[in-house]
């Protein structure tokens, strides 16, 4: 076991690429980022129910999920994944599709809707708006 302090994305992508299970006993979270990665890179995640942990993952499903302090649980579940590699098989397939609808992709434009509902606008409303307000830039051209 290693700890790594602010590892760089790719240093991030290989650790969880490379491990056999993510385990996440955090007690409290804003979000609980963590488990979602370690989804995005195959890597089976055996966590708490913190943050948005429940929002994004079922027990049993795409994670192995236990109440925060319950040590035992913690434990049997990790033990789970290490013994068995139908389980890691299964949450690896399954925590790929979740991260998945997670992606930037599907969620900069539920966030960007989000942000224009709230400001009053319809759809694109809050781009448009971003445009009109930006300087305008000196035009460069070629010498």
């Amino acid at each position: 076991m290693a700890f790594e302090f602010h590892p760089t994305d790719r240093v991030l992508r290989r650790r969880y690429s490379t491990s056999t299970a993510l385990l996440y006993p955090s007690r409290y979270e804003g979000f609980g980022l963590p488990p979602l990665e370690a989804m995005a890179c195959g890597c089976p995640a055996v966590t708490t129910a913190v943050g948005a942990v429940p929002e994004f993952a079922v027990h049993d499903r795409d994670a192995l999920i236990v109440h925060p302090g319950d040590v035992a649980a913690m434990t049997n579940r990790l033990e789970e994944v290490l013994r068995n590699q139908g389980v890691r098989a299964r949450l690896s397939a399954e925590g790929l599709l979740t991260a998945q609808r997670f992606s930037l992709t599907r969620i900069a434009p539920l966030f960007a809707a989000a942000l224009e509902t709230a400001k009053g606008g319809g759809p694109g409303a809050f781009a448009q708006r971003a445009r009109a307000d930006a300087p305008e830039l000196p035009r460069v051209t070629r010498m």
